[in-house]
């Protein structure tokens, strides 16, 4: 009996998958495609009001909202983009929720970048991971972390 249960604990340990908790904004720290570094710059005629922290005033986010499995990208000179997302055993796939809205050849390398399937890699540095496909590389930090990290310093 100790054995078959042990056998059970041993099972639900590795079946466990390490993912982290993707939900909310993520901070691009660096993105490399087809080798070449690159790095997403936002237009958009709408007025918004953001707060950055220190150090990641200029960086570009990437939002993630687990309860209707939808993400929005950064634009590379051009507006945001949404999509959906499935992510299946550490591996993420982005489709546009709305093809018309993006049919400006403005969104075509922002498309290019973003809406692939990626390998979704849980870095050993807390809150840090890697999504990589066969053109792109993206490392992205955890937004909460960075807040939570810069809190704990004005207080020690």
């Amino acid at each position: 009996m100790q054995k078959h249960l042990l056998l059970i604990i041993m099972f639900i340990c590795f079946s466990c998958e390490n993912q982290p908790e993707l939900n909310g904004k993520w901070v691009i720290l660096n993105i490399t495609h087809k080798g070449r570094n690159i790095y997403p710059q936002t237009v958009s005629d709408k007025i918004s009001v953001t707060y950055n922290v220190v150090g990641f005033e200029s960086s570009e986010k990437i939002n993630f909202k687990i309860i209707d499995s939808t993400i929005v990208f950064p634009g590379f000179k051009s507006n945001k983009i949404k999509a959906g997302f499935k992510n299946i055993k550490n591996r993420l796939s982005f489709k546009l929720v709305n093809d018309d809205v993006y049919k400006s050849k403005d969104y075509d390398f922002t498309k290019e970048v973003f809406l692939q399937d990626f390998e979704l890699t849980n870095l050993s540095q807390k809150n840090i991971i890697e999504l990589k496909s066969y053109s792109t590389f993206i490392r992205l930090i955890n937004e909460k972390e960075i807040f939570d990290q810069r809190i704990n310093k004005l207080f020690r």
